[in-house]
């Protein structure tokens, strides 16, 4: 019982890593056209801090990966306009 109990518990967490993933992997693409696109230069080869991920809603069909780019995006048009 404490064995299934205990992989359960990893999978989710394996789970939980693969969409966090996704969501980061888009929050830095969009990031990076947001600010390219203000500022009118890509940003230094910095990586954008991702953020936690936000819970998904019921309504919301888009991908984790589409999730992201949006809030990226609109971090780097924010932070390009500076």
């Amino acid at each position: 019982m404490r064995y299934k109990r205990m992989l359960m518990i990893l999978s989710l967490f394996v789970a939980g890593a693969a969409f966090a993933s996704d969501f980061c992997e888009g929050y830095k693409d969009g990031y990076k056209a947001g600010y390219a696109q203000t500022a009118g230069a890509p940003p230094t080869p910095m990586n954008p801090v991702c953020p936690a991920r936000p819970p998904r809603t019921s309504e919301d069909r888009r991908s984790d990966y589409d999730i992201g780019y949006d809030r990226g995006l609109k971090a780097g048009i924010r932070d390009g306009s500076h």
